[in-house]
This record gives structure tokens, C-alpha cells and sequence, in this order.
């Protein structure tokens, strides 16, 4: 009897333990899915072409920088959280143990700014002699979190430098504030066709390009790529604070635009896909009934008279009778 029962004891230990194992496996599963990508249905937040970089590092702070992000109605996101620590994304997902050191720091924006500065501080947990690795996740009115931030940008306050990536310790960081002027990615380029890009027209359609102002340079350079040979043929020199440029096109396909920065800094490709453009158009209805105008002089008109100086006759022959 006693040795069923010690069987029955060790059978439950076993079924907790694996239970116990079982929900922390999950738990990792779900907290690596949520890193490595914050939400598969989200439809706002961070990509390629939509990136933050960093402003400023002094001995004492560092800035982050982000184009403002617009969710899928076109609404401004006003909610920002920095996270912050000494180990990239891709070490946390490795090992989420990781995750405690990690520290964040939330920002509200009244949605008027088009460029968002982030601002970290000594008095915020930052340690001078440290590397620290930092992303961004946008976040709705309801605190949903939008797609995190693509790259880890790293930074160090006491040699203030910073740089993409894993500093290897084999080569100095790069520096990315040594390069002049303003960074086209965070411009928010976006575009409009008159007609709507995609409709049928006759011709010709106006796209209309915009942007939000970057700093750092007074105008950029827009240039359109060429189908044949894949260069780019400059089309107009903008000022920056234009913040629009308009061109007509006959042609219909992808249509790949350079913005280049005047005085350096990060250039951005950006493509607009037109269709529906037509030589002919949607064809002009042809109204039916008389196509030519029948003639009524001189021959019709000369009947006319005839008829009437006839009748006047008769009846002048009538009245003289009487």
C-alpha cells in the first residue's frame, strides 16, 4: 500500500513539473513572438523606409530622433515608449532572462511635430562608461503597440558616439552625425494622382509628391528613374520647406523617385504606380440623328418663293373678281 502511494505522490510531481515546464516554454514562445514582432495584424509603425536615428549624444544625454507615425486612418500617433539596455533585440530574443535589465521611458507628443525628439538623461538610468542599444514602439490612444522600431541604434555617452548595430570593440563605432545635412528618410514622403493614380484617363494624370520638412539642408534634388537604363534624370531642385512637387506623366507603370538631400546627408527612393492611362481615353458617345445639314439655299429657298408669289396671285386674282 505504501509503495502505491509513493507512486501515486511521484506520478503528480511529474505531471506538475511538466506542467510548470510547459507554461514557461509558452510564455517564452509568446514573449519572443512579441519581440520580434509586436503584433501580426498591426497596420501602423516602423519599417524599412520609416526608421529613427539619433540627434545628439553629449556626456550627459542622448536624442532620439523619429518622423512622427500616422496609423491606418491617417491619425497622427501622438504615444512613443524608448526601450533601452545593454543588449541588441536579437539578444533578447535569444535569451528573454535578458529582458529585465532592459528600462523604458514613455513620451507624449501633441501630434503637432513632424519631426518627434526623444530625450534620454543621465537622471534616467544611463550609465556614461556603457554602450546602451535602444528601439522605439509606437502606440495608439487605446496603448496598442504598433511595429517596433526595425534597427538597434547604439550609443555611448562618455566618447560620444553611436552607430547602428553591435559595436565588436574590433573597429571604432561609426559615427553617423559625422555626415552632414538632412536624413530623407524621416520626411514621411507620400503622394496623390489627379485623376486617382489607378482610374482610366485620356493623356495624362498630375502626381502630386509631399513631404514634411526635414532639418539640415535647405532644398532637395528629385529625379525620376529612366526604364531603359536604370539611371535617375534629375527633374526639379525644391526647397526644402516647399514640402510638395507636381509633374504630369503619359506613362503608366512604377514610377521610382530619387530625393537627394543638396548638401549630403541620407537620400530615399520612393515609387508611385500609375495605371490607366489611355491614348483615347474612355471614348466620347456620339449623339445620333442628323449628321449634315441639309442645304436649303438656292434651290430649296427659290420652291419657297415660287409657292408664295403663287398664292398671293390666286388671291389677287380672287379679289379683283369680286
Amino acid at each position: 500500500m505504501k509503495t502505491i502511494k509513493n507512486i501515486a505522490i511521484g506520478l503528480f510531481v511529474l505531471c506538475a513539473l511538466y506542467l510548470v515546464s510547459s507554461f514557461v516554454s509558452a510564455q517564452t514562445i509568446n514573449l519572443t513572438d512579441l519581440l520580434n514582432d509586436m503584433s501580426n495584424e498591426t497596420t501602423f509603425g516602423y519599417n524599412d523606409n520609416i526608421k529613427i536615428s539619433i540627434k545628439e549624444v553629449t556626456p550627459q544625454k542622448v536624442v532620439i530622433q523619429s518622423p512622427i507615425i500616422v496609423d491606418e486612418l491617417g491619425g497622427k500617433i501622438k504615444t512613443y515608449t524608448v526601450m533601452y539596455g545593454e543588449y541588441t533585440m536579437d539578444q533578447i530574443i535569444a535569451d528573454t532572462n535578458l529582458i529585465s535589465s532592459a528600462k523604458e521611458k514613455t513620451f507624449t507628443f501633441t501630434g503637432t511635430e513632424a519631426i518627434l525628439d526623444m530625450e534620454l538623461n543621465l537622471y534616467d538610468g544611463l550609465d556614461p562608461a556603457k554602450s546602451y542599444y535602444v528601439r522605439v514602439i509606437p502606440k495608439d490612444q487605446n496603448g496598442v503597440g504598433g511595429q517596433i522600431s526595425t534597427q538597434d541604434l547604439r550609443f555611448k555617452l562618455n566618447t560620444q558616439t553611436y552607430g547602428e548595430g553591435i559595436n565588436t570593440g574590433m573597429m571604432p563605432p561609426t559615427a553617423l552625425h559625422a555626415a552632414a545635412g538632412a536624413n530623407m528618410a524621416l520626411a514621411n514622403i507620400t503622394h496623390s494622382c489627379t485623376p486617382d493614380c489607378t482610374v482610366p484617363a485620356k493623356g495624362s494624370k498630375k502626381i502630386t509628391l509631399s513631404w514634411i520638412a526635414v532639418a539640415g539642408s535647405d532644398s532637395v534634388d528629385i529625379s525620376l528613374q529612366d526604364d531603359t537604363n536604370g539611371s535617375f534624370v534629375k527633374l526639379a531642385n525644391v526647397n526644402m520647406s516647399d514640402e510638395k512637387y507636381e509633374l504630369q506623366t503619359s506613362k503608366n507603370g512604377e514610377h521610382i523617385f530619387k530625393f537627394v538631400p543638396n548638401n549630403g546627408g541620407t537620400e530615399m527612393h520612393y515609387t508611385v504606380t500609375i495605371g490607366g492611362i489611355s491614348a483615347s481615353g474612355v471614348g466620347t458617345p456620339t449623339t445620333p440623328g442628323i449628321t449634315k445639314v441639309p442645304k436649303t439655299w438656292p434651290a430649296e429657298n427659290m420652291i419657297v418663293i415660287l409657292f408664295i408669289t403663287l398664292g398671293l396671285y390666286l388671291g389677287y386674282r380672287k379679289v379683283y373678281r369680286k
